[in-house]
């Protein structure tokens, strides 16, 4: 399971290693991978780094810290993870996710901000509550085809996501604004 995201308290990791924790109790033979660097805001640094990487309760070994990665090692990460996970309590868009999608991976995330929007209907992702993770044991032959029907639909819809239609939206919304009197010169 993946969580690639800076590592700050909004960004939820807590909720997932807990899921993680009860997960692995039941069966779950996954590790979890926590890629990011500390958020720039001023946070507590050092308490926030801990926390990432320590050993999941009742499940050591379970955890692998890999930092920043380049591009390169994230895509090949959200490529093989057989979910990526990002429980945030907000978040603006969540450019992750839709890579990961875009990688065919299967995403778990929280309700809250635009995720929902950016994974779109049930068929297409999951979405969990932000107080549990949407992940759950099963047989491995089961685990494999509901990765490929979901990581398949996930990759659709990323593809929606391009770079044409966001321009198209941006001026759609400033042809707007100019109509309606609010942009001034």
């Amino acid at each position: 399971m993946l969580y690639a995201a800076i590592l700050h308290p909004r960004k939820n990791l807590a909720v997932l290693r807990d899921a993680m924790s009860r997960l692995a109790a039941q069966g779950l033979p996954h590790l979890l991978v926590v890629a990011g660097r500390p958020a720039p805001d001023g946070s507590d640094v050092v308490a926030l780094q801990r926390a990432a990487t320590a050993e999941l309760p009742g499940a050591p070994g379970r955890v692998v810290f890999m930092g920043q990665p380049s591009d390169r090692q994230l895509a090949a990460l959200m490529a093989g993870a057989a979910a990526y996970c990002l429980p945030s309590l907000y978040e603006g868009f969540g450019l992750t996710v839709l890579e990961a999608m875009a990688c065919g991976t299967p995403v778990v995330v929280s309700d809250r901000g635009a995720l929902p929007e950016v994974v779109g209907g049930h068929r297409r992702g999951r979405r969990a509550r932000s107080r549990r993770a949407g992940i759950r044991p099963g047989g491995a032959a089961r685990r494999s085809r509901a990765r490929a029907a979901t990581g398949g639909a996930a990759a659709k819809r990323a593809a929606e996501f391009t770079w044409e239609r966001t321009a198209d939206g941006w001026l759609r919304v400033l042809l707007t604004a100019g109509t309606a009197g609010t942009v001034s010169t």
